[in-house]
């Protein structure tokens, strides 16, 4: 196939799954799951007959969208939030992850032929909640929970992908050596959690500063470093044998909620960033599925998916959450919660990596168990709160502005400055006459910020923050002012 055709189906495959997001918005669909659906029409035995089975492909690709997926959900995660959440949502992500798993594990090994480790593995692999499904039925679904409940959901789908993980790959060691020892077990799991969290945590520190004093000051350049943080935090993290998934949600929570330039403008990038990786990656394992296989799983991933819903994802969370002072109502609705999505898609796909016997065979079993999570959690969800009464019913008609929607302005600002001699030095604002569409915004000066009023005066070195209503008029400004007043643009 050569690049023309792949350009048509990679444009094709986007539209097709930005498309179904109204479809989303109108029926309350969980959008992953309508972008799972072009996957699998996309596909060999679909409409598109598409043949993609390539496992390599699929993990690399779902592992680094995973990774800006966790990026962007931590870096738009305000430390309030994450404060409110932090300790019910903590532990869930791990001591709820390792309660889920063996819940699951033994429900799995009594009632299927499968091995004790392949149970417990099966479990791990879907123990873990999506973050981007949550926030995406939170944000863009119009979900609205009551501060605390929304908070702990937040927390915990953005931290029990590295738990799971963690699970997840010991699993497979133990599996592949029989002989691993318990030793090595301890070892492997303190280096996971040590290693993510330090390495994360530096790497944040250094972005930060490295940022702050970076000469090129623009928000394009600044959002490319923080890329390059994402894979090198992950890459290195990985190497020394640590979680990159938690390093990653470390090094975004701290740049989010640091003095960082132009955070707000880059909180929007990393958002569509993320939308675009998630249509992606959905699409992707859409298209590694085979419905076919789907048919000869549906009974062992009936069982599982209605298992984890209705028993190991309730008793995990009140078990979990024994001394926390939320009430039994939002305990069940965050179990309900729990929705599945991409990450155990991906993580299915490290048991066939690893060259397991009979891994194959799981893949299209857990693939049928997050659909069920989906299209059975995913649209009963706001139901759910309201008969829970855990929908934020208290909050004022009155909405507070958004700041951050007034940041176009930042594409139609120029900052100019008042050089020696300059007809504008010592004149009033008012004298300055400045053309319709043209407004004077702020005065820069010795590192201090005016707000002009009609009788202040301009003097010299003083920087001037204008903003015009289209891109001509300022063009035509910047002219008129070095041919006429010498301004230099700065």
């Amino acid at each position: 196939m050569n690049i023309d055709k792949i350009s048509l189906i990679i444009g094709f495959l986007i539209l097709s799954s930005i498309f179904s997001l109204r479809i989303s918005k109108k029926y309350s669909l969980p959008s992953l799951l309508l972008f799972l659906g072009v996957g699998m029409l996309a596909g060999s035995e679909g409409i598109g007959g598409i043949y993609f089975d390539n496992m390599v492909i699929a993990q690399l690709i779902g592992g680094i969208a995973l990774a800006f997926i966790l990026f962007n959900g931590a870096f738009a995660t305000k430390i309030d939030v994450f404060k409110e959440g932090a300790f019910e949502g903590l532990l869930l992500a791990f001591i709820g992850v390792f309660i889920n798993t063996l819940i699951v594990g033994i429900a799995v090994y009594f009632f299927t032929s499968f091995s004790v480790l392949y149970s417990l593995l099966i479990g791990a692999i879907v123990s873990s909640t999506d973050a981007s499904a949550v926030m995406s039925l939170l944000s863009f679904g119009g979900l609205k929970l009551k501060k605390k409940v929304s908070s702990v959901l937040l927390v915990e789908s953005g931290t029990n992908d590295p738990m799971a993980n963690v699970i997840i790959v010991l699993l497979i060691s133990l599996i592949i050596n029989p002989h691993f020892t318990t030793f090595e077990g301890i070892t492997f799991l303190f280096l996971q959690i040590a290693v993510g969290g330090l390495i994360g945590f530096l790497f944040a520190k250094g972005t930060i500063k490295f940022l702050k004093i970076f000469s090129i000051k623009l928000p394009e350049i600044h959002q490319l470093i923080m890329i390059a943080g994402v894979f090198l935090t992950f890459g290195l993290t990985n190497i020394l044998k640590g979680n990159g998934y938690l390093a990653i949600y470390i090094y975004g929570l701290f740049l989010g909620n640091s003095e960082i330039p132009f955070k707000k403008i880059s909180r929007r990038f990393f958002g569509s960033l993320s939308w675009g990786v998630e249509i992606g990656i959905f699409v992707i394992l859409g298209l590694l599925v085979f419905p076919s296989q789907l048919f000869h799983s549906w009974k062992v991933g009936t069982f599982i998916g209605l298992t984890l819903m209705l028993f190991a994802r309730p008793l995990s969370v009140i078990i979990t959450l024994c001394r926390s002072k939320l009430s039994i109502k939002e305990k069940l609705f965050i179990s309900w919660g729990g929705l599945k999505g991409g990450v155990p898609i991906v993580f299915a796909i490290l048991p066939v990596l690893a060259n397991i016997k009979g891994a194959e065979i799981i893949f299209p079993i857990i693939f049928y168990v997050v659909v069920i999570s989906v299209a059975i959690q995913g649209t009963t969800l706001s139901f759910a709160a309201s008969i829970l009464g855990i929908k934020d019913t208290e909050s004022s008609k009155w909405v507070e502005p958004d700041l951050e929607q007034i940041e176009f302005m930042e594409e139609k600002m120029i900052k100019l400055k008042v050089k020696n001699k300059s007809s504008f030095h010592n004149k009033s604002v008012m004298d300055m006459h400045f053309k319709k569409g043209v407004l004077l915004l702020l005065i820069e000066r010795d590192n201090h910020r005016i707000f002009p009023q009609a009788n202040t005066k301009i003097l010299e070195s003083d920087s001037l923050i204008i903003f015009g209503e289209d891109q001509i008029k300022l063009d035509q400004l910047i002219e008129e002012w070095n041919s006429v007043e010498d301004q230099l643009i700065i």
